[in-house]
């Protein structure tokens, strides 16, 4: 039997224990039966289409990982939609920062404008 399978099987059991979960509401959570994981089972391959939702679902979950066993569980803090949500934030408060300082600008040319008006009145 081909151990990089069995392999597979049982890194999906090690997610179903860090996520919290029994190894049989994991399994029923991505769609396939608990009892692919035991006995003669336990040998054979799992559908890509499990893999899939595991990597859909859990996006912390490093790919390399689940498929190959190499590397970390978790994907590497640069790959996590928080970092992109907190670069958004920030080309925001850049944009607004640069309205801000468009309309100080036009403010103060409104106030000399003011100012060479009241100038004008006082002749």
């Amino acid at each position: 039997m081909d151990r990089n399978l069995t392999t597979i099987k049982e890194r999906i059991l090690q997610i179903a224990k860090y996520k919290g979960f029994t190894n049989e509401g994991f399994c029923e959570k991505i769609g396939v039966s608990y009892s692919t994981f035991k006995g003669q089972h336990k040998f054979t391959s799992i559908g890509s289409e499990y893999l899939a939702t595991i990597l859909t679902q859990y996006e912390d979950i490093s790919p390399d990982w689940l498929l190959l066993g190499k590397g970390s569980m978790l994907r590497s803090p640069t790959n996590t939609n928080e970092e992109v949500k907190v670069c958004n934030s920030c080309k925001l408060i850049d944009a607004l920062n640069h309205t801000i300082s468009i309309q100080a600008e036009h403010i103060n040319d409104q106030k000399a404008q003011i100012n060479d008006l009241r100038k004008l009145c006082k002749l």
